[in-house]
């Protein structure tokens, strides 16, 4: 333990930095996915649809009511010399560009109510609930660039931990057929009483209008509004098109087989927080063995993680919510192996983003996005909620693709065709996770075979635990 401490002291701020956001990622997700068994308990099928229909709006509206401004809060830090005139004229932008929307809200709710299909008092409050979010947001990348890791980490611990225990006892003390919408506002109230503050505490240490900052962010963030609401829809628009082609209890169940597969997502954003920032090292040495020989022991570390949730599939819904859900497990295989490709994809578009060329991200992304949309409208009413789980893999496939295409026209014309990642591997391990999380379903009615396969797979983690443990110590920067 001491040898933990003398090594978390030698690191620089920038690594311990990491480390923190790494964690407090880690527990904002781990804490969702952990409430999800007390929520889909508490609530009915139909009211927990609400509250995840609720959310794959907001999502969407985030981006939409502010025009993506906050997307320049990371290079503005950098550039500017005040970063708190920075902060405060940015919000101030956003308050202006959101306001439109908020008197569109509030005056014509009833018509957005049935648009949206959200009760009418959700759908007003929603642009006071993205402000504050967007907020949030905006303060944390400002922090995370300036490594003052610490209040960020206590605000948003504190907050992850009393949001759901504010929204649980809410429901069970009001226990009425209102409990989804109950849970969305106790999230609101607890968003203002956060947020809020830190709200007025940003324009109390600056201008609200800077000509030169609102132009710079316009200029920067309104070309990324396509690839980040098309981001967005890939990873949002299935249950709002599952709430109008199938039904709400249908986009419950497909809710939770989505964040159930997904909690390997966090092993992902957790990596690429980490190798990020060394691959765009290793591109300015031009050191591409070194970023060659580390991702290719990442693709096959991680393709071992979609896997195991496929073959745990039963279980794993099981715990997460009542029989009722039970079908559900038939989802969780081809969303797991979506976020394999996800995965891939990250380690493509940031050698992309390493020479800013936006633009190539934002083709790949709408691509995927408009096929995700064509693909569910024509296969969910034909084949039901579970179609969108298919649907899903098929457009992170297209999606990883066209970026790693993309990626490779930068090679060829930036870095003279250099090989930065392993094709074949690449090749290889994708046709092998896709297989495998899709051919394990076959056993689900023997539990007996898959714990044998899930036997063999601890069996070569644990052959492999030296090396597996030595390069993460060396990834996070705690190793020499």
């Amino acid at each position: 333990m001491l040898k933990l401490f003398h090594i978390y002291n030698s690191i620089s701020t920038a690594r311990k930095s990491a480390l923190w956001y790494a964690f407090m990622t880690v527990l904002q997700k781990g804490i969702q996915i952990i409430t999800i068994p007390i929520f889909t308990r508490i609530l009915s099928e139909e009211l927990f649809g609400l509250t995840t229909v609720y959310q794959s709006w907001f999502s969407l509206m985030s981006i939409v009511m502010v025009l993506d401004v906050d997307k320049y809060t990371g290079v503005g830090t950098i550039k500017s010399n005040n970063s708190s005139a920075l902060a405060s004229s940015l919000q101030g932008l956003m308050t202006v560009v959101l306001t439109p929307f908020a008197l569109v809200f509030l005056i014509k709710h009833n018509f957005v109510s049935q648009v949206f299909g959200l009760p009418a008092v959700l759908v007003m409050l929603m642009p006071f609930h993205v402000l504050l979010s967007q907020t949030m947001a905006m303060w944390s990348v400002q922090q995370r660039y300036q490594y003052r890791y610490r209040r960020l980490v206590a605000l948003s611990v504190v907050y992850s931990i009393l949001m759901p225990v504010l929204a649980i006892a809410a429901i069970l003390m009001y226990r009425s057929h209102n409990g989804g919408t109950i849970r969305i506002v106790a999230e609101i109230l607890m968003s203002a009483l956060f947020y809020g503050v830190l709200y007025i505490h940003v324009f109390h240490k600056g201008p609200f209008y800077d000509k030169a900052t609102w132009k710079a962010a316009l200029w920067f963030s309104i070309p990324m509004i396509f690839h980040s609401l098309s981001s967005n829809i890939l990873n949002s628009a299935d249950r709002i098109m599952i709430d109008n082609l199938a039904g709400r209890k249908e986009a419950a169940y497909y809710s939770v087989a989505y964040g159930g597969a997904r909690v390997i997502s966090i092993a992902a954003n957790s990596i690429m927080m980490a190798f990020v920032p060394a691959l765009h090292i290793r591109m300015r040495k031009r050191d591409f063995s070194w970023i060659h020989e580390q991702a290719s022991h990442l693709f096959t570390g991680f393709a071992f993680l979609p896997v195991a949730v496929s073959i745990f599939a039963p279980e794993l819904i099981r715990i997460m919510a009542p029989a009722e859900y039970d079908s559900a497990v038939w989802v969780v295989p081809s969303v797991a192996a979506s976020v394999y490709f996800q995965f891939l994809y990250g380690f493509f578009s940031n050698v992309v983003f390493y020479f800013e060329k936006t633009l190539f991200a934002s083709v790949a992304t709408v691509i995927a996005a408009t096929l995700n949309i064509t693909l569910n409208l024509l296969a969910i009413p034909r084949y039901g909620y579970l179609a969108a789980g298919y649907t899903t893999l098929i457009c992170y496939i297209v999606f990883a693709v066209a970026h790693y295409l993309f990626m490779q026209v930068i090679c060829r014309t930036k870095l003279d065709s250099a090989v930065i990642y392993d094709r074949k591997r690449i090749i290889m391990l994708s046709v092998a996770v896709v297989t495998v999380c899709l051919g394990v379903t076959l056993l689900y009615p023997y539990p007996v075979h898959r714990y044998l396969l899930a036997g063999v797979g601890m069996l070569i983690c644990f052959v492999k635990r030296h090396s597996v443990k030595s390069y993460f110590i060396n990834l996070f920067g705690l190793g020499k």
